[in-house]
């Protein structure tokens, strides 16, 4: 089994942006709003739930494969649920 990743991530909704940092625009020009996820800047201030990702093997075909799973109040609650993955 492969070594897990940890990380936070919410479910607010906030505008879009591109790997430049600039907005996501919609066909009128307007902001598009989407969930935020692991970018949300209240994340450091114990907000957002604990998940974890491993990488399995490649599959049929070389096709990547991985586990995750979210939810978690607490790191510590992620690394139990991994381990027992």
């Amino acid at each position: 089994m492969f070594s897990p990743s940890y990380y936070r991530r919410c479910q607010c909704k906030g505008p879009l942006k591109d790997k430049d940092g600039k907005p996501v625009l919609d066909a009128d020009g307007n902001p598009k709003i989407g969930s935020i996820g692991t970018t949300c800047p209240k994340l450091g201030k114990g907000h957002g739930t604990w998940a974890f990702y491993f990488e399995l093997e490649a599959g049929e075909g070389g096709k990547r494969q991985r586990v995750r799973r979210g939810g978690f109040a607490t790191k510590d609650d992620a690394k139990k649920k991994a381990k027992n993955s």
